[in-house]
Parts: C-alpha cells; sequence; structure tokens
C-alpha cells in the first residue's frame, strides 16, 4: 500500500500486465514470496522496482505491523515462477542498501485447496485400519 495524503493507504500492484485478480493466466500462476529486512523509508512502490528487476510482479504488500523481531516485513507475488527454489536464493542475496534482504517462500500458503468429507476419510483410513488389526492380534 502506497501512503496517501491525510493517513490514507492503497495497494501497490503491476499496472500495465495484470490486476489484483490475475488477468495474466491461471490463478495460481504466481508464486509468493515474503520479504524482511528493508529500510523504513521504503514503500511498497520501491519494493515493486526491486522486485521487477529480477521477475514479473504481481502485487507487493508490505505490512503495517512489525514481525517479532521488531522489523518491517511483507509478501511479493511473482507471475510464471519455474524455479522457486533458485529465484527464492537469487532474492535472498540481495542487498539495498547496506542492508540484505531477507527472502523466503511463506510458511502457510494463503489459498490451500479444502479437502472433501471423502479426501479426509481416506487420510484417516490407514490409521484406522492399522488400528483394527492391531486389536485382531489381541
Amino acid at each position: 500500500m502506497e501512503k496517501l495524503s491525510g493517513g490514507e493507504q492503497r495497494r501497490v500492484q503491476n499496472r500495465g500486465r495484470s490486476d489484483r485478480y490475475g488477468d495474466q493466466g491461471a490463478a495460481n500462476d504466481y508464486t509468493t514470496f515474503f520479504f524482511s529486512n528493508f529500510s523504513n523509508g521504503l514503500g511498497e512502490l520501491d519494493m515493486l522496482k526491486v522486485f521487477q528487476k529480477r521477475a514479473r510482479v504481481k502485487e507487493v504488500f508490505i505490512s503495517r505491523r512489525l514481525n517479532k523481531w521488531g522489523r518491517r516485513f511483507g509478501f511479493v507475488r511473482l507471475f510464471g515462477v519455474s524455479n522457486v527454489g533458485g529465484l527464492e536464493k537469487e532474492l535472498d542475496q540481495l542487498y539495498i542498501g547496506n542492508r540484505k534482504l531477507f527472502v523466503n517462500v511463506p510458511k502457510y500458503q494463503r489459498h490451500q485447496p479444502a479437502l472433501s468429507r471423502i479426501e479426509r476419510r481416506n487420510l484417516r483410513a490407514p490409521y484406522l485400519v492399522s488400528q483394527k488389526e492391531s486389536m485382531k492380534h489381541q
């Protein structure tokens, strides 16, 4: 989000290539990265310019809250990443000024497909089968 006069904020997107909902192909055609350890003076538009040099950017978000170490953090969505691990290592090597940017794949994904009732039952099935077999042998 970019700060406007009066304390208002707006989300910064890569205009001209896509909109927030990803008209650039499939909805899951992007990869999200977590980043932190950047200067307080940098906003979403500045970080958008940094990440645009390496990949096509869908969206940049910087949280108003701080992480558990008291640092600012954010997320960037990049289109069409074929080698996630390689790009993660490349982005993790970046220096902005005299600060090294920390970049990782997020620990939790935002949209995880929900399991149907049958899929959940099938996940429990090996446990139930082994429990029944162990009771037969006693």
